[in-house]
């Protein structure tokens, strides 16, 4: 029995990899237009990838970056290359953000499934009944 497959390897070594890079690489960009963009953004250091990856696309998404107000300091050719450089990134880390959720919901399975396999080695077959906490193996 193995309890690490293809698509967990994949999601380790090249779809969080990405995602990180991307999102630093984005970063980088758009702090060279607009420096104080990323002020307020202090990702959670106890997120996985993905849901750090979550919260910079939320961030892009809410304006937090830079307000009418701030964006209006800019000049216009300024304002439409944040503008352009928001919207292709966010279009980008959408599809990331929707590929490396399914890689991390499968790897959430493959968890729960070795952790059920190995109570099954063990005997223990109480984690079978269904009930309130049927979902959560071993509890």
């Amino acid at each position: 029995m193995t309890d690490y497959c293809d698509h967990c390897w994949f999601l380790q070594s090249s779809i969080e990899p990405g995602l990180k890079k991307f999102m630093k690489e984005a970063q980088s960009q758009i702090t060279n237009l607009f420096p104080s963009y990323f002020e307020h953004w202090s990702p959670n250091s106890k997120d996985n990838t993905l849901q750090v990856a979550q919260a910079f696309l939320q961030f892009l998404d809410s304006g937090r970056g830079a307000t009418k107000k701030q964006r209006r300091t800019l000049g216009v050719a300024l304002q439409l290359s944040l503008h352009e450089l928001e919207a292709k990134i966010t279009h980008h880390l959408r599809w990331e953000v929707t590929v490396a959720d399914a890689y991390f919901w499968h790897k959430e399975s493959a968890d729960r499934q070795t952790a059920a396999v190995s109570l099954l080695y063990l005997g223990d077959y109480t984690f079978l009944v269904l009930g309130k906490d049927s979902l959560s193996v071993g509890n």
